[in-house]
């Protein structure tokens, strides 16, 4: 399962997504923060990094699982119910 948050790692919402994500443990699970700061060099190892992009200028997750993505959502509640399904937590 791989997980981008696209938005500035030292903004509340960002922060609260990321609280959210870690709060379940998933083996596998890799989470990568896409900002302003890194979105160059990032793209450049990772060019499929280049869709990740905020909406509606907040905080952005993009949470995807055996080549497939859910909608990115802006919710950090949403994130957590994403997880839960793809990774059958009750």
């Amino acid at each position: 399962m791989e997980i981008a948050i696209a938005g500035e790692l030292d903004s509340e919402d960002t922060q609260l997504m990321l609280n959210n994500i870690n709060r379940e443990f998933i083996p596998g699970k890799t989470v990568i923060v896409k900002s302003e700061k890194n979105e160059k060099e990032l793209e450049r190892v990772a060019p499929y990094t280049s869709i990740y992009k905020p909406q509606n200028q907040k905080t952005t997750a993009y949470v995807c699982q055996n080549h497939e993505c859910s909608l990115p959502t802006t919710n950090p509640q949403i994130i957590v119910e994403i997880l839960k399904k793809l990774h059958n937590i009750q």
